[in-house]
């Protein structure tokens, strides 16, 4: 705002309106990964951090999630963005995780010569207020 703006040049609208919603905030950690890095080279290290986060968002794509983001070894995603009710985006991420899950077990099975021990994970979920 120019510094001679008024009181009602603050109520001129921007065209970024929105609406306020609940959401469903599902976060995921794969456990172990510094021990698994420290015992691999880093292209095979790669390769599984690629095949996970491969499963993870087909997990996301098939319970209406929307990754947000991958940090490191762990992603968040959200749920319930388009959702007319809330209840919708917090069932879609359990569901999501259960899917998550089931992925990890089938990609441990395929990597099975390959890692000392199984790749797990934890799942946290929030339910926060989107602007």
């Amino acid at each position: 705002m120019p510094a001679d703006a008024s009181a009602a040049d603050g109520t001129i609208r921007g065209g970024l309106e929105g609406s306020e919603r609940l959401i469903t905030i599902l976060f995921t950690d794969l456990r172990a990964s510094t021990s698994l890095a420290e015992g691999k080279l880093p292209y095979d290290t790669l390769f599984i951090l690629n095949q996970f986060f491969h499963e993870m968002t087909q997990a996301l794509l098939s319970s209406n999630g929307h990754y947000s983001q991958f940090t490191g070894d762990g992603l968040m995603a959200l749920y319930g963005l388009y959702a007319a009710d809330p209840k919708t985006g917090s069932a879609d991420a359990v569901r999501g995780a259960q899917q998550m899950l089931e992925r990890l077990d089938q990609l441990n099975y395929r990597l099975r010569r390959d890692l000392r021990e199984p790749l797990r994970i934890g799942i946290g979920f929030i339910i926060a207020r989107q602007l």
